[in-house]
This record gives C-alpha cells, sequence and structure tokens, in this order.
C-alpha cells in the first residue's frame, strides 16, 4: 500500500491541493526540543493543546527563533473513517529529501527540512476530544526533527531517575519498558517517561523530561533537565548486567530513535548523534526480573 492510501481518498494530491484556511488566530508557544508555536487555532483547539501540554511562551529565548507550524482546516471527506474498534493510532511517512509528509487517522502534516525547519498540519478536527491526540502525533514527529537539528535525540524508552541521574532503559516492543516502570513506581523511583525521553547536550549529555509518556510520567512542557546516568538495553529473565557489543548497542539504539531512524535523507545524522552518545556512555543490557531487585544493577559494573 503506497503513502497515505489508508487515511486519504486522493493521498496523491498531498500537499498541492489542500492549502485550507487556518481554523483561528489562536497561537501557542511550546518547547521541547526546541521552541515551536503553532498558529491557526481556534479557541477550542488551543485550550486542547494547553490542557495536554501548557504553554512555554516564557521559556523561548530570542537568539532561538521557533519553529513555525500552521494549523488548517481540511475537509473531512478527504479523509478515509473507517471502524477503528481495536486499532491503535499509527502514521504513514514519506521521506523526501527536504521535507516528510505525514498521514493519520483525519489529520495529515508536512514538516518542511529545507531551506530551514517549518510544519503545517492539516484536519477536519474543530478542537473535539480527538484533537490533543492528533496534535501530539504530529508533534512528536516535529520533536524528533527538532531534537536531531540540535543534535540531540529522541528514544524510544523508559526513563527512571535514581539518585537524581536518569537512566534511559530502551529496547524492542515487548523488553519490558513498561514492566519495569510499574516495578519503580512500586519501588517508590521517579518517572521521568515510560514511552519517550529526550536526551540533549550530548558533550555532557542530560535528559530533559518531556510530556510525550503513556501511564506513567506525564508532565507539562519546560520541565527539569537531569544527568544521564546510564543507557541501557532491557530483556526480561533473572536479574543480571553485561555489556553490549559496540555492533550491537549501536544498532539497538538506532533501533529505538523513532521515526528520523528510518528516514534514509537523515540517517547520517542519526547515526553520527548516535555514535556521539556511545562515546560517553557505552549501553548494557540490563535482565531484570518481573518480582524486582534489579536497582543496584544500574550502579554496578557489567
Amino acid at each position: 500500500m503506497s503513502f497515505g492510501e489508508r487515511f486519504l481518498h486522493y493521498p496523491d494530491l498531498f500537499p498541492a491541493r489542500p492549502a485550507g484556511e487556518p481554523w483561528g488566530e489562536q497561537t501557542l508557544s511550546l518547547n521541547i526540543a526546541g521552541p515551536a508555536c503553532f498558529k491557526g487555532l481556534n479557541a477550542n483547539q488551543l485550550e486542547a493543546a494547553r490542557n495536554r501540554f501548557g504553554d512555554s511562551d516564557s521559556e523561548i529565548a530570542a537568539d532561538q527563533p521557533p519553529v513555525n507550524v500552521n494549523v488548517m482546516q481540511m475537509e473531512e471527506e478527504e479523509y478515509i473513517l473507517f471502524d477503528r474498534t481495536g486499532w491503535e493510532q499509527s502514521l504513514d511517512l514519506d521521506f523526501l529529501p527536504d521535507k516528510v509528509r505525514i498521514a493519520a487517522y483525519n489529520f495529515i502534516g508536512l514538516i518542511q527540512l529545507q531551506p530551514k525547519l517549518e510544519a503545517t498540519l492539516w484536519t477536519c478536527d474543530a478542537g473535539d476530544e480527538e484533537f490533543p491526540s492528533i496534535f501530539e502525533n504530529f508533534y512528536r514527529v516535529l520533536v524528533a526533527y527538532q531534537a536531531l537539528e540540535r543534535g540531540g535525540i529522541l528514544l524510544h524508552s523508559a526513563g527512571i531517575l535514581l539518585d537524581g541521574k536518569a537512566q534511559i532503559c530502551y529496547g524492542h516492543s515487548g523488553a519490558g519498558k513498561s514492566t519495569l516502570t510499574r516495578l519503580a513506581v512500586q519501588s517508590g523511583h521517579e518517572i521521568l517517561s515510560d514511552d519517550l525521553n529526550l536526551i540533549v547536550d550530548l558533550d555532557e549529555p542530560q535528559v530533559r523530561r518531556i510530556p510525550f509518556a503513556g501511564d506513567f510520567g506525564r508532565v507539562p512542557v519546560g520541565a527539569e533537565i537531569h544527568p544521564l546516568g546510564g543507557v541501557f538495553r532491557l530483556k526480561q529473565g533473572e536479574n543480571n548486567r553485561e555489556q553490549l557489543s559496540p555492533a550491537v548497542a549501536f544498532s539497538s539504539l538506532i533501533a529505538s530513535s523513532p521515526f528520523v531512524n528510518r528516514d534514509p535523507y537523515r540517517y547520517e545524522r542519526v547515526a553520527e548523534i548516535t555514535e556521539k552518545l556511545l562515546s560517553k556512555f557505552s549501553p548494557s543490557q540490563l535482565t531484570f526480573s518481573k518480582q524486582g531487585g534489579c536497582w543496584d544493577l544500574f550502579s554496578s559494573n557489567p
């Protein structure tokens, strides 16, 4: 199935046809991996997005021009509607040398990468109950590219705060991120996110707590930054920690970098940032038991 066929009646016309009109005159400024200014929201959309993410106007420094994101109307007739019982939101991504196209249920998006980073979100949702999900799913992709542009990396991972340092635990679906997060909560440890964590400033790696999370860790934009304490690939079993080979560490980290790791035009940049992270932290494989008792492994030598 080609790009957008699941979601759009005429995917070949995107983005040529849906110029659209803005929904309103409201603006929302956010700052996760860098400042972004969402323009053209109506009052309901603004309230829905602000309730989910807050508003971080005060954090945007004058020397950091924001990425402008236009929020536009698109008629519901353009989208293919279907029964979503038991279906989870998924995205079609089309990677091009200067842009990325996004198609999903009830929205499409365009992230322009050259000559400068800017974006457009089209939706038929006027700010109803689905709008926060639409907004977040689009914004996640934009944040991944903003992080990449600024030399950071977004990782599909669990982030746990131990002794003031962020421990980033990644792995394929089913590796145990949610299970480890639940064990951490039961043990009284603070959760940064059980879904996505942002590593910034790779000269002295830090983890910025961001609002992309599942059952745990949801916070407003602009929360605290913690020093990175370690990077671990997860596996369930008997409690143990062992060193990963450089090749496995590299490939597994790349696999956990959502969206940008599939972009052939940006892969070299993803690889460069991953190698820089590996020069600071060599990931271990952390095998943990569902019965817990694994916390000493984070500070032990493999």
